[in-house]
Protein backbone atom coordinates (compact mmCIF):
# COMPACT_ATOMS: atom_id res chain seq x y z
CA UNK A 1 0.00 0.00 0.00
CA UNK A 2 1.42 3.30 -0.76
CA UNK A 3 0.24 5.55 1.59
CA UNK A 4 2.00 8.45 3.78
CA UNK A 5 4.57 7.43 6.45
CA UNK A 6 2.62 8.09 9.32
CA UNK A 7 0.97 5.17 8.90
CA UNK A 8 2.04 2.00 9.61
CA UNK A 9 0.83 -1.62 8.74
CA UNK A 10 1.87 -4.77 10.10
CA UNK A 11 0.52 -8.30 8.93
CA UNK A 12 -1.04 -10.80 11.63
CA UNK A 13 -1.36 -14.06 9.48
CA UNK A 14 -2.73 -15.05 6.03
CA UNK A 15 -3.80 -17.72 3.65
CA UNK A 16 -4.15 -18.35 0.08
CA UNK A 17 -7.18 -16.13 -0.15
CA UNK A 18 -7.10 -13.88 2.43
CA UNK A 19 -4.48 -11.49 4.16
CA UNK A 20 -5.04 -9.98 7.71
CA UNK A 21 -3.17 -6.89 9.41
CA UNK A 22 -4.02 -3.97 11.56
CA UNK A 23 -2.80 -0.13 10.74
CA UNK A 24 -2.21 2.88 13.02
CA UNK A 25 -1.70 6.45 11.98
CA UNK A 26 0.45 8.07 15.29
CA UNK A 27 0.69 11.61 13.39
CA UNK A 28 -2.51 13.15 12.71
CA UNK A 29 -1.79 15.84 9.75
CA UNK A 30 -4.71 18.44 9.78
CA UNK A 31 -4.45 18.64 6.27
CA UNK A 32 -4.57 16.37 3.24
CA UNK A 33 -1.89 13.95 3.11
CA UNK A 34 0.26 12.56 -0.38
CA UNK A 35 -1.94 10.51 -2.68
CA UNK A 36 -2.14 7.03 -1.60
CA UNK A 37 -3.68 3.73 -3.23
CA UNK A 38 -3.91 0.08 -2.62
CA UNK A 39 -2.04 -2.53 -4.64
CA UNK A 40 -5.28 -5.12 -3.61
CA UNK A 41 -9.11 -4.38 -2.84
CA UNK A 42 -8.64 -3.64 0.96
CA UNK A 43 -11.50 -3.66 3.66
CA UNK A 44 -10.92 -2.12 6.63
CA UNK A 45 -12.85 -2.31 10.25
CA UNK A 46 -12.01 1.62 11.79
CA UNK A 47 -11.79 1.17 15.48
CA UNK A 48 -9.98 4.05 17.05
CA UNK A 49 -10.03 7.80 16.05
CA UNK A 50 -11.40 9.79 13.68
CA UNK A 51 -10.30 11.20 9.98
CA UNK A 52 -11.15 12.52 6.75
CA UNK A 53 -11.10 10.55 3.27
CA UNK A 54 -11.53 12.28 -0.37
CA UNK A 55 -11.69 10.17 -3.01
CA UNK A 56 -13.20 10.66 -6.52
CA UNK A 57 -14.48 14.25 -5.25
CA UNK A 58 -15.97 12.31 -2.27
CA UNK A 59 -15.57 13.38 1.31
CA UNK A 60 -16.26 10.70 3.95
CA UNK A 61 -16.01 11.01 7.58
CA UNK A 62 -14.51 7.78 9.33
CA UNK A 63 -15.20 7.14 12.55
CA UNK A 64 -14.80 4.38 15.17
CA UNK A 65 -16.96 1.20 14.04
CA UNK A 66 -16.92 2.15 10.31
CA UNK A 67 -16.46 -0.46 7.51
CA UNK A 68 -14.18 1.22 4.37
CA UNK A 69 -13.89 -0.06 1.15
CA UNK A 70 -10.26 0.60 -0.90
CA UNK A 71 -11.08 -0.35 -4.38
CA UNK A 72 -7.23 -1.47 -5.67
CA UNK A 73 -5.51 1.28 -7.25
CA UNK A 74 -8.42 3.67 -6.53
CA UNK A 75 -6.41 7.18 -5.22
CA UNK A 76 -7.33 8.96 -2.25
CA UNK A 77 -6.32 11.34 0.25
CA UNK A 78 -6.40 11.77 3.80
CA UNK A 79 -6.43 14.32 7.19
CA UNK A 80 -6.87 14.46 10.49
CA UNK A 81 -8.77 18.03 10.61
CA UNK A 82 -8.68 17.44 14.89
CA UNK A 83 -5.56 16.32 14.71
CA UNK A 84 -6.14 12.72 16.49
CA UNK A 85 -4.53 9.25 15.52
CA UNK A 86 -6.05 5.81 14.14
CA UNK A 87 -6.36 2.97 13.92
CA UNK A 88 -7.93 -0.38 13.39
CA UNK A 89 -8.35 -4.15 11.19
CA UNK A 90 -7.72 -4.43 7.49
CA UNK A 91 -8.09 -7.40 5.38
CA UNK A 92 -7.52 -8.11 1.69
CA UNK A 93 -8.94 -11.09 -0.27
CA UNK A 94 -7.74 -12.78 -3.59
CA UNK A 95 -9.67 -10.64 -6.37
CA UNK A 96 -11.81 -13.59 -7.74
CA UNK A 97 -13.16 -14.79 -4.31
CA UNK A 98 -14.23 -11.11 -3.38
CA UNK A 99 -15.90 -10.49 -6.58
CA UNK A 100 -17.80 -13.98 -6.21
CA UNK A 101 -19.11 -13.08 -2.74
CA UNK A 102 -19.95 -9.37 -4.08
CA UNK A 103 -21.79 -10.33 -6.82
CA UNK A 104 -24.15 -12.79 -4.83
CA UNK A 105 -25.72 -9.73 -3.77
CA UNK A 106 -25.37 -7.46 -5.99
CA UNK A 107 -24.54 -8.82 -9.81
CA UNK A 108 -23.21 -5.96 -11.09
CA UNK A 109 -20.19 -6.37 -9.14
CA UNK A 110 -18.89 -8.76 -12.38
CA UNK A 111 -18.76 -5.90 -14.96
CA UNK A 112 -16.59 -3.74 -12.08
CA UNK A 113 -14.29 -5.92 -10.68
CA UNK A 114 -11.66 -2.70 -10.31
CA UNK A 115 -14.24 -1.63 -7.79
CA UNK A 116 -16.85 -4.27 -6.35
CA UNK A 117 -18.09 -1.95 -4.09
CA UNK A 118 -21.20 0.67 -4.70
CA UNK A 119 -20.05 2.38 -1.55
CA UNK A 120 -17.13 4.21 0.18
CA UNK A 121 -17.67 3.09 3.84
CA UNK A 122 -20.55 1.32 5.88
CA UNK A 123 -22.11 3.03 9.22
CA UNK A 124 -21.11 1.43 11.74
CA UNK A 125 -22.77 -1.78 13.24
CA UNK A 126 -22.15 -3.70 16.35
CA UNK A 127 -22.51 -7.22 14.57
CA UNK A 128 -20.17 -6.71 12.00
CA UNK A 129 -17.58 -5.26 14.33
CA UNK A 130 -18.45 -8.20 16.71
CA UNK A 131 -18.19 -10.83 13.76
CA UNK A 132 -14.34 -9.32 13.12
CA UNK A 133 -13.50 -8.99 16.42
CA UNK A 134 -14.20 -12.45 16.84
CA UNK A 135 -12.31 -13.86 13.62
CA UNK A 136 -9.42 -11.70 14.64
CA UNK A 137 -9.23 -13.40 18.04
CA UNK A 138 -9.55 -16.58 16.50
CA UNK A 139 -6.60 -15.72 14.24
CA UNK A 140 -3.52 -17.37 16.28
CA UNK A 141 -4.76 -20.87 16.83
CA UNK A 142 -7.53 -21.47 14.31
CA UNK A 143 -7.06 -23.82 10.96
CA UNK A 144 -6.51 -22.17 7.23
CA UNK A 145 -9.87 -23.64 6.57
CA UNK A 146 -12.10 -22.26 9.23
CA UNK A 147 -10.77 -18.74 8.57
CA UNK A 148 -11.29 -18.57 5.07
CA UNK A 149 -14.76 -19.73 5.98
CA UNK A 150 -15.56 -17.42 8.33
CA UNK A 151 -14.25 -14.92 6.65
CA UNK A 152 -16.10 -15.84 3.23
CA UNK A 153 -19.21 -15.79 5.87
CA UNK A 154 -17.91 -11.92 6.97
CA UNK A 155 -17.27 -10.47 3.76
CA UNK A 156 -20.46 -12.25 2.12
CA UNK A 157 -22.34 -10.08 4.77
CA UNK A 158 -20.59 -6.74 4.55
CA UNK A 159 -21.26 -6.98 0.26
CA UNK A 160 -25.15 -7.27 1.38
CA UNK A 161 -25.40 -4.48 3.38
CA UNK A 162 -22.89 -2.50 0.85
CA UNK A 163 -25.45 -3.16 -1.66
CA UNK A 164 -28.18 -2.26 0.02
CA UNK A 165 -26.66 0.71 1.47
CA UNK A 166 -28.07 4.40 0.73
CA UNK A 167 -25.78 6.37 -2.20
CA UNK A 168 -26.25 9.88 -0.77
CA UNK A 169 -24.72 11.41 2.06
CA UNK A 170 -26.94 13.52 4.55
CA UNK A 171 -27.40 16.91 3.36
CA UNK A 172 -25.45 19.20 5.95
CA UNK A 173 -24.48 22.64 5.89
CA UNK A 174 -20.68 23.52 6.14
CA UNK A 175 -21.33 24.48 9.42
CA UNK A 176 -23.68 21.63 10.60
CA UNK A 177 -20.39 19.04 9.11
CA UNK A 178 -18.03 21.32 10.77
CA UNK A 179 -19.31 21.35 14.03
CA UNK A 180 -20.62 17.05 13.86
CA UNK A 181 -16.75 16.23 12.88
CA UNK A 182 -15.45 18.10 15.82
CA UNK A 183 -18.23 16.57 18.59
CA UNK A 184 -16.94 13.24 17.13
CA UNK A 185 -13.53 13.40 17.41
CA UNK A 186 -13.64 14.63 21.09
CA UNK A 187 -16.16 12.22 22.15
CA UNK A 188 -14.49 9.47 20.41
CA UNK A 189 -10.78 10.25 21.83
CA UNK A 190 -12.22 10.74 25.54
CA UNK A 191 -14.34 7.69 26.10
CA UNK A 192 -13.29 7.69 29.77
CA UNK A 193 -14.19 11.26 30.64
CA UNK A 194 -17.41 12.59 31.95
CA UNK A 195 -18.49 15.26 29.49
CA UNK A 196 -21.77 17.41 29.05
CA UNK A 197 -23.21 20.08 26.60
CA UNK A 198 -22.07 22.87 28.39
CA UNK A 199 -18.44 21.81 28.31
CA UNK A 200 -18.83 20.91 24.71
CA UNK A 201 -20.26 24.11 23.88
CA UNK A 202 -17.56 26.35 25.36
CA UNK A 203 -15.13 24.13 23.94
CA UNK A 204 -16.56 23.78 20.29
CA UNK A 205 -18.09 27.59 20.07
CA UNK A 206 -21.70 26.86 19.25
CA UNK A 207 -24.80 26.48 21.56
CA UNK A 208 -26.22 23.32 23.01
CA UNK A 209 -29.06 23.73 20.79
CA UNK A 210 -26.82 23.83 17.76
CA UNK A 211 -24.64 20.95 18.40
CA UNK A 212 -27.48 18.57 19.34
CA UNK A 213 -29.15 19.32 16.02
CA UNK A 214 -25.43 19.12 13.65
CA UNK A 215 -25.13 15.89 15.43
CA UNK A 216 -28.68 14.33 14.90
CA UNK A 217 -28.65 15.11 11.34
CA UNK A 218 -24.91 13.74 10.65
CA UNK A 219 -24.93 10.91 12.75
CA UNK A 220 -29.05 9.59 13.02
CA UNK A 221 -29.03 9.21 16.22
CA UNK A 222 -27.96 11.26 19.89
CA UNK A 223 -24.64 11.76 21.06
CA UNK A 224 -25.17 9.68 23.87
CA UNK A 225 -26.46 6.45 21.76
CA UNK A 226 -23.17 7.44 19.43
CA UNK A 227 -20.79 7.37 22.60
CA UNK A 228 -22.43 4.35 24.15
CA UNK A 229 -21.86 2.44 20.71
CA UNK A 230 -18.10 3.66 20.84
CA UNK A 231 -17.40 2.55 24.02
CA UNK A 232 -18.62 -1.14 23.22
CA UNK A 233 -16.82 -1.08 20.19
CA UNK A 234 -13.80 -0.22 22.02
CA UNK A 235 -14.41 -2.49 25.19
CA UNK A 236 -15.14 -5.43 22.67
CA UNK A 237 -11.40 -4.93 21.10
CA UNK A 238 -9.99 -5.05 24.29
CA UNK A 239 -12.39 -8.03 25.99
CA UNK A 240 -11.45 -10.34 22.85
CA UNK A 241 -7.67 -8.79 21.78
CA UNK A 242 -6.28 -9.07 25.78
CA UNK A 243 -5.99 -10.65 28.71
CA UNK A 244 -6.87 -7.88 30.57
CA UNK A 245 -9.12 -7.68 33.88
CA UNK A 246 -12.40 -6.25 33.24
CA UNK A 247 -12.82 -3.46 35.53
CA UNK A 248 -9.60 -1.63 33.88
CA UNK A 249 -11.16 -1.95 30.57
CA UNK A 250 -14.57 -0.84 31.68
CA UNK A 251 -12.80 2.19 32.96
CA UNK A 252 -10.71 2.68 30.27
CA UNK A 253 -13.46 2.39 28.12
CA UNK A 254 -16.20 4.94 30.19
CA UNK A 255 -18.47 2.14 31.76
CA UNK A 256 -18.49 3.03 35.95
CA UNK A 257 -17.97 -0.28 36.83
CA UNK A 258 -17.12 -4.22 36.09
CA UNK A 259 -21.47 -4.45 36.20
CA UNK A 260 -22.19 -1.86 33.83
CA UNK A 261 -19.84 -2.92 31.09
CA UNK A 262 -21.62 -6.77 31.54
CA UNK A 263 -24.78 -5.02 31.65
CA UNK A 264 -24.27 -2.88 28.35
CA UNK A 265 -22.22 -5.57 26.51
CA UNK A 266 -24.89 -7.90 26.94
CA UNK A 267 -27.52 -5.76 26.00
CA UNK A 268 -25.50 -5.07 22.79
CA UNK A 269 -23.69 -8.36 22.02
CA UNK A 270 -26.06 -10.70 23.47
CA UNK A 271 -23.26 -12.07 26.04
CA UNK A 272 -20.86 -11.03 28.86
CA UNK A 273 -17.40 -10.28 28.33
CA UNK A 274 -15.99 -13.60 29.94
CA UNK A 275 -18.76 -15.75 28.31
CA UNK A 276 -17.40 -14.23 24.72
CA UNK A 277 -14.15 -15.14 25.87
CA UNK A 278 -14.64 -18.50 26.89
CA UNK A 279 -16.53 -18.95 23.74
CA UNK A 280 -13.87 -17.72 21.50
CA UNK A 281 -11.77 -20.07 22.87
CA UNK A 282 -13.64 -23.14 22.50
CA UNK A 283 -12.71 -25.05 19.00
CA UNK A 284 -16.51 -25.10 17.99
CA UNK A 285 -17.80 -24.43 14.66
CA UNK A 286 -16.60 -21.03 13.98
CA UNK A 287 -18.37 -20.00 10.65
CA UNK A 288 -21.74 -21.02 11.77
CA UNK A 289 -21.32 -19.41 14.63
CA UNK A 290 -20.46 -16.22 12.66
CA UNK A 291 -22.85 -16.51 10.58
CA UNK A 292 -25.15 -17.20 13.32
CA UNK A 293 -23.98 -14.39 15.22
CA UNK A 294 -24.61 -11.78 12.02
CA UNK A 295 -28.15 -13.04 11.30
CA UNK A 296 -29.18 -12.77 15.10
CA UNK A 297 -26.82 -10.09 16.88
CA UNK A 298 -25.96 -12.13 19.88
CA UNK A 299 -22.42 -13.97 20.34
CA UNK A 300 -23.08 -16.92 22.23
Amino acid sequence: MLNPASKTHSRIAGTPLVSFGRYECRLGNRSLGPEAATATHVINLHTTGTYRKQVEGRDVFVEPGMVLFYPRGQVYRTSHPHGCGDSGRRFSLRGDWLIELCAASDPSARDRPEHPWSVDALVPDPRLSLAIERLYARLPSAETLEIEEACGVIVGEIARRAARAPRCEPRLSAHQRALADALRSRLATRLGEPTDLDSLSLEIGASPFALCRAFKAATGTTMSSWRRRVRLQRALEHVLGSREELLPIALACGFASHSHLTREFHAAFGCTPSALRRRVRERARFADEIRASLATGTAC
